[in-house]
C-alpha cells in the first residue's frame, strides 16, 4: 500500500514539474486546466496546507443579491450553477398592492440606510406580521417583508414636513435594488477569477456589531443588538487574535481608521503588553503598514483589515455602508488585492472578502433555522435565541490556490451528530474560525456553532495557479457631491472607548 502511495506522489510531482516547464517555455497558463493534474493534487487530510498567510476584510451592509445577485444571474444564463436573482424576484407593498421587482439599478450613493436590526430583519424574512406572535412555528419564510419594512421604517420618527423625509417609493426601490455587473468591475473580476460562496450567511439576522464579532470569534457572547456599553467594557470571549497568539503565530489588525480588534478584552491585553515593551505596532498597523508588509514579504500569519467606517474630516469612508459611496469600497478592495498580488508572499496567501450583514437589502434565499447556539448565552434581545442564521452576504475567497471561477455551495455535510438534531451545516461567519483552526492547526476547542459551520480549509488546491491577474479593472469614479460627515454613527462610541489604545 505504501508503494502505491509513494508512486502516486512521485507521479503527481512529475506532472506538476512538467506543467511548470511547459508554462515557462511557452508562456501558456494552464489556469483551470489544472484540474487535469489536480486529480492527484487536491488537499487531503494530512497534507501540509499551502496557505501560510490568511487575510480577512469585512465590508458593510450588502446582501448577496444586492451586490452579486445580478452577476450571478448572468452566470446562470451561461450554464454556471450558482444561486443568483430569480426571474420573478419581487416584494409587494401589502397596503397598496404595488409590486416592487428586484432591479439592477443600485446607485453608489443614496441617503436611505435600510433598517437591519434583529426585529427589522425578522420582519424582512417572515413578513410584517411575524412579530405579532412570539412563536416562530407560526412564521412563514417568504423573504417578502423588505418593502413593507422599509416603508414602515421610513415613517418612524419623521413628520410629513421633514425635508429629509425619504418617500415610500424611494425606500422600496432602494431595498429591492442591486448592482449591475458593470457597476462593480473589481468585485466581478475577483468573482470570475477566484471563488464565490453563494450560500454564506451572516451569523445572526441582525446588525453590524454582533455579526462582526461572530466573524472574529464564532459567537457574539449573547449580543443580538448593537450594545456600545459591552464594547466599551471589552468583550470577554476568546477572539481569533488570541487563538493565533496562543499558538505563537503572528497576527495583525490593519486599519483605515481604527483597529476593531480592540473591542475584545484579550486583544487589549496583548496591545497593552506591546505598549509596555515600547512596541505598539507589533499587532496593529494602518494601511500604509499593510502595503509595506506586503511589499517586503513580512505579512503575519493572520491579518484582519478594517475599512474606514466613519465619514469625518480626514477620513472618507470606504466600508460601503450607506450613505457612504460604494465606489470607494471598490477602490479599497482593488488596493488590497494588488498589494497582495505584488507581494513575494502571494502564492502562500489567501484573502477572504465578506460583509457583516445584509444591510436591509433584499435577498431571495431564506436563512437556515434550527442551527446550534454557540454557547447558550441568553440574548440581550429576548426575542432571539441564536437558532437562526442571518441573510446571505457576499463572500469571495481569493488565492492562487483557488480554481478560477469556483463556486462554493453548501458544505454538503450533516451537522455533527453529537450536537443534536440540527439543520445540515452551512457556511456562515463562524466558518472563518473553523477554517483557520483547520488550516493552521490552532487546536481551538470550537464551540457548537463553529463546529457546525462549514470549513473552507479544503477548498484550496495543492499547487498555485500562474494566471492570476496582476491588476484588477479600474474602480468606478467617485460620485461628485459635497462630503457629508457622519454626525452620529454606531461606531463613534466604540472608537471613543478604544481610542487610548491606538
Amino acid at each position: 500500500m505504501q508503494f502505491v502511495k509513494d508512486l502516486a506522489k512521485k507521479t503527481e510531482t512529475a506532472l506538476h514539474q512538467l506543467q511548470e516547464k511547459i508554462e515557462d517555455a511557452t508562456g501558456y497558463s494552464f489556469g483551470n486546466d489544472h484540474a487535469m493534474l489536480e486529480s492527484l493534487g487536491d488537499l487531503k487530510i494530512g497534507d501540509e496546507h499551502p496557505i501560510k498567510h490568511m487575510v480577512v476584510i469585512c465590508m458593510e451592509n450588502r446582501s448577496f443579491d444586492a451586490l452579486l445577485g445580478w452577476w450571478a444571474k448572468e452566470q446562470q444564463e451561461k450554464g454556471v450553477q450558482i444561486d443568483g436573482i430569480p426571474e420573478a424576484a419581487k416584494n409587494i407593498d401589502s397596503k397598496t398592492g404595488t409590486v416592487w421587482p428586484a432591479k439592477p439599478n443600485a446607485t453608489y450613493v443614496h441617503e436611505f440606510d435600510p433598517d437591519h436590526e434583529t426585529f427589522a430583519t425578522t420582519q424582512q424574512i417572515y413578513g410584517m406580521a411575524s412579530l405579532d406572535s412570539n412563536a416562530p412555528m407560526f412564521w412563514h419564510t417568504n423573504m417578502g417583508g423588505f418593502v413593507d419594512q422599509a416603508i414602515d421604517t421610513d415613517r418612524k420618527g419623521l413628520n410629513d414636513n421633514d425635508p429629509k423625509k425619504i418617500s415610500d417609493e424611494l425606500a422600496a426601490e432602494t431595498v429591492m435594488s442591486g448592482f449591475a455587473p458593470s457597476q462593480i468591475p473589481v468585485f466581478v473580476s475577483l468573482a470570475e477569477n477566484f471563488g464565490v460562496f453563494d450560500a454564506w450567511h451572516a451569523g445572526i439576522p441582525g446588525p453590524t456589531f454582533p455579526n462582526r464579532v461572530f466573524l472574529a470569534s464564532a459567537t457574539s457572547n449573547g449580543m443580538s443588538v448593537n450594545n456600545n456599553k459591552e464594547f466599551a467594557e471589552g468583550l470577554p470571549q476568546k477572539s481569533i487574535f488570541q487563538m493565533f497568539h496562543e499558538k505563537k503565530l503572528s497576527f495583525k489588525n490593519y486599519y483605515g481608521q481604527a483597529p476593531t480588534g480592540l473591542i475584545f478584552s484579550d486583544f487589549r491585553k496583548i496591545v497593552e503588553e506591546d505598549i509596555l515593551h515600547l512596541n505598539p505596532s507589533a499587532h496593529m498597523g494602518d494601511m500604509s503598514a499593510f502595503k509595506k508588509d506586503c511589499e517586503e514579504g513580512t505579512l503575519p500569519t493572520f491579518s484582519w483589515i478594517d475599512p474606514i467606517f466613519v465619514q469625518a474630516p480626514g477620513f472618507l469612508a470606504n466600508d460601503m455602508h450607506p450613505p457612504h459611496d460604494a465606489a470607494r469600497g471598490e477602490i479599497l478592495i482593488k488596493e488590497i488585492y494588488e498589494a497582495l498580488r505584488a507581494s513575494p508572499q502571494w502564492e502562500k496567501t489567501a484573502l477572504l472578502i465578506t460583509f457583516d450583514e445584509h444591510g436591509g437589502y433584499y435577498d431571495h434565499v431564506a436563512p437556515p433555522t434550527n442551527v446550534p447556539s454557540p454557547d447558550e448565552i441568553s440574548s440581550n434581545n429576548k426575542e432571539f435565541k441564536f437558532d437562526r442564521l442571518g441573510i446571505r452576504v457576499p463572500a469571495i475567497l481569493v488565492s492562487a490556490h483557488i480554481n478560477k471561477g469556483a463556486i462554493f455551495h453548501d458544505p454538503a455535510k450533516p451537522a455533527p451528530s453529537d450536537l443534536g438534531n440540527y439543520h445540515a451545516s452551512k457556511y456562515d461567519h463562524s466558518s472563518l474560525v473553523h477554517s483557520v483552526n483547520d488550516m493552521f492547526n490552532l487546536d481551538v476547542d470550537l464551540n457548537p456553532r463553529a463546529r457546525w459551520s462549514g470549513s473552507f480549509a479544503h477548498k484550496f488546491t495543492k499547487y498555485a495557479r500562474k494566471d492570476c491577474p496582476v491588476k484588477l479593472p479600474d474602480a468606478p469614479a467617485i460620485t461628485e457631491r459635497m462630503e457629508v460627515y457622519d454626525e452620529k454613527s454606531e461606531w463613534t462610541s466604540v472608537f471613543a472607548a478604544i481610542k487610548d489604545l491606538f
